[in-house]
């Protein structure tokens, strides 16, 4: 997750997340910048979205599943 200003680049990575209100990609508190490449994320649980944006994210070739909750929220 990035808030604020940050900005995460994540290539070929695997993250999976478990329990309620648990995104796997996520930005939050004012925006953020986030952008994936490929790779697998899993996000299980209650309120638990596969992508959660208040900012920017782009993701390309990846798989993102979410067994909770909506794939993307924005």
């Amino acid at each position: 997750m990035v808030s604020g200003s940050g900005t995460i680049k994540a290539t070929n990575v695997t993250a999976s997340t478990k329990g309620s209100n648990g995104a796997v990609i996520a930005t939050d508190r004012g925006g953020g910048t986030i952008t994936v490449s490929g790779g697998s994320y899993s996000a299980s649980g209650v309120d638990s979205p596969g992508i959660y944006s208040t900012g920017s994210i782009k993701v390309t070739g990846a798989a993102v599943k979410a067994t909770g909750a909506e794939a993307a929220v924005t």
